[in-house]
C-alpha cells in the first residue's frame, strides 16, 4: 500500500533504514512493502526468523534511504 501524499517520494520496494530518533539510534534496515502517514512497514530477513515485516509508527522515527 502506497501513501500518494508521501512527501518524501517514498514508495513500496524502496529501500530504507528506520530509526528512533530519540536515544535508542539502532537502524533497521529493509525494503517498504507499505506505509502511510502513521506508520510504515518493512520486509527484512533476520537470521533467527527468516523473512519478517516489521511495522514502525511514523511518529518518534526516522526513514533514512539505504
Amino acid at each position: 500500500m502506497a501513501d500518494p501524499n508521501e512527501p518524501n517520494g517514498r514508495k513500496p520496494g524502496d529501500r530504507v533504514e528506520v530509526m528512533p530518533d530519540d536515544y535508542g539510534k539502532v537502524k533497521v534496515a529493509g525494503e517498504i512493502v507499505a506505509l502511510s502517514p502513521q506508520h510504515i512497514a518493512i520486509r527484512r530477513h533476520d537470521p533467527r526468523a527468516g523473512e519478517v515485516v516489521v511495522h514502525f509508527p511514523r511518529a518518534g522515527f526516522l526513514v533514512l534511504p539505504a
